[in-house]
């Protein structure tokens, strides 16, 4: 039973710093997309625009969240790619 209970909270104590790790790369990448949001709005031309770009943020925002709610294995190039996907619809809307 001992070893029971020792591997159960050797699971937890896992889950817990996962868990940590999750939410801090959560928050890392909404101060990616903050500070992107900034810039892209600064170069923005007119309300309009800004509008837009505020828009794709969001639309994004809530990618990121769902890949990091799964917590499946392959997340880092799955985020890598929407990263990409967005900086290059941003590039479209600015130029």
């Amino acid at each position: 039973m001992e070893v029971d209970t020792k591997s159960e909270e050797k699971m937890e104590e896992i889950e817990e710093k996962q868990e940590d790790k999750l939410k801090k790369l959560g928050n890392i990448i909404d101060d990616v997309l903050l500070m992107i949001e900034q810039e892209a709005i600064g170069a923005g031309k007119d309300p309009f625009t800004e509008k837009r770009i505020t828009t794709l943020i969001d639309i994004y925002a809530e990618e990121f969240d769902e890949t990091l709610r799964k917590h499946r294995v392959g997340m880092g190039s799955e985020i890598k790619k929407l990263m990409r996907s967005l900086l290059d619809d941003l590039e479209k809307i600015t130029n």
